[in-house]
């Protein structure tokens, strides 16, 4: 067979056919079969990263900002998606890095995860925010947001995953998307 991700059977399996006269003018067959097929199917792991991952980013605007200017959090919404990561469940701060003004200055990708064929169907979820309060001038965003990944068996024997951005304090999505190794972000 050549259907991806598949895995066939290379064992030989018996079928024996004993016709025999029934003696009443028509002909019995019987079968025995010694063994049996087992076929399986898998899929390639899929990079969260490799396909495009998730970068906050900051842009200051009026002047250059510095390293760790301003403070985020990350946190797991649920044990599920802090296992996925290796993690434990409770926020982990985070910090901007140095920019140019007007210059979106991406962080770190924060999420080193890959997805198997086991995550199929389960969404791992993440929330994150802007720690630092507006004031001394700066306005900050004040709104909280959720990242929503859930891994896709698109049946060839490879993955993708849904990825939805949602502005929880606005209840707004922003982003809802597909990727994959061959369609990445």
């Amino acid at each position: 067979g050549d259907i991806p991700g598949v895995v066939y059977a290379t064992n030989e399996v018996t079928l024996r056919i004993t016709v025999t006269d029934n003696l009443q003018g028509g002909l019995v067959a019987n079968t025995r079969v010694n063994g049996h097929f087992t076929n399986g199917y898998t899929t390639e792991d899929l990079d969260f990263n490799e396909a495009g991952g998730f970068t906050v980013s900051k842009v200051l605007y009026g002047r250059d900002m510095e390293a760790g200017q301003f403070e985020f959090s990350f946190e797991p919404a649920d044990q599920d998606s802090a296992d996925k990561l290796g993690i434990e469940l409770r926020a982990y701060p985070f910090y901007n890095v140095a920019g140019l003004d007007g210059v979106s200055a991406p962080m770190s990708a924060l999420l080193d995860m890959a997805l198997e064929f086991e995550d199929v169907g389960t969404t791992y979820t993440y929330k994150f925010k802007e720690v630092t309060a507006s004031g001394n001038g700066y306005t900050c965003d004040e709104n909280a947001y959720t990242l929503a990944i859930t891994a896709i068996d698109n049946g060839d024997g490879t993955l993708s995953a849904r990825v939805v951005i949602t502005n929880t304090s606005a209840g707004t999505v922003i982003t809802d998307k597909t990727v994959s190794k061959v369609n990445p972000a």
